[in-house]
């Protein structure tokens, strides 16, 4: 991955926040004893619904490789996870499930079964029809999962009755990338971390992060450029920019949002 060399962040393979919390690619390691790892917007079954266009149908194996890729980079500093959360839209289209998203959600859960001892998937906008008998016994679906101090639910909506322990929201949703003006058709994606305040003046100041979207055939939406598409990212502030490629490739620190809309 090759980024404008005007901003010249520093750099690492890893990235470790504040909650204790790593950085992999495009999936996030959460600090607790078990070990959890999440990824979010997936979109499997793309290629089929999208019939229209010629492309590679290799969204659902590339993902694959990356979640192998992210296991071993966390073995080799003795943090492998022993749970995995699909963070939402782990389909593709909005309907019922076609045939190719049964396919290759059963192949993704088919691997994930073989490496995590447990497998939550949380409901996404997409994920119409996505039931817990499509998705086996031993795979726990919901609409939201509080882990620790962290409360994982897809974004789409602003959550409620949130637990007085929790501390961090991630959410996915919004896919989020940037790029700039003088090279407008590379995007790279991002983590975006900042803080939401919930309830008005006297509300509650959460920590929240935006990952980006796992799905490999599309970087995402420029944050720089394009609207939200859900109501969490307009409501967030101090936003942070941490942009990743595959993992063991570069994380780069862009700073605050903010700052980055002059480029």
């Amino acid at each position: 991955m090759r980024f404008p060399s005007r901003h010249n962040p520093p750099r690492g393979i890893c990235h470790t926040l504040a909650d204790g919390s790593i950085i992999l690619g495009t999936g996030l390691l959460l600090p607790e004893k078990e070990g959890t790892l999440i990824l979010g917007d997936l979109h499997l079954g793309f290629e089929q619904q999208d019939a229209g266009r010629l492309m590679p149908a290799d969204n659902c194996r590339t993902i694959i490789e990356q979640i192998g890729a992210m296991l071993e980079r966390a073995a080799t500093f003795g943090r492998i996870p022993r749970r995995v959360v699909l963070n939402g839209d782990i389909k593709h289209g909005f309907g019922p499930p076609t045939r190719a998203e049964k396919k290759e959600i059963g192949t993704l859960l088919a691997y994930l079964r073989a490496r995590f001892a447990s497998v939550i998937v949380v409901r996404g906008n997409h994920d119409t029809g996505l039931s817990a008998g499509m998705l086996g016994p031993d795979v726990k679906l919901c609409d939201r999962m509080t882990i620790g101090q962290h409360l994982i639910t897809h974004g789409d909506c602003i959550p409620h009755r949130i637990g007085k322990n929790v501390k961090t929201l991630i959410v996915g949703h919004e896919h989020p990338a940037i790029a700039f003006r003088e090279r407008p058709t590379e995007r790279f994606k991002c983590f975006l971390l900042g803080h939401l305040q919930l309830g008005g003046a006297v509300g509650r100041t959460l920590a929240i992060t935006f990952m980006p979207s796992a799905f490999t055939l599309n970087q995402g939406s420029n944050v720089l450029a394009e609207k939200p598409v859900g109501p969490l990212l307009p409501l967030a502030r101090n936003l942070h920019v941490m942009v990743v490629g595959e993992v063991g490739e570069q994380i780069m620190d862009f700073g605050n949002l903010a700052d980055l809309h002059k480029f």
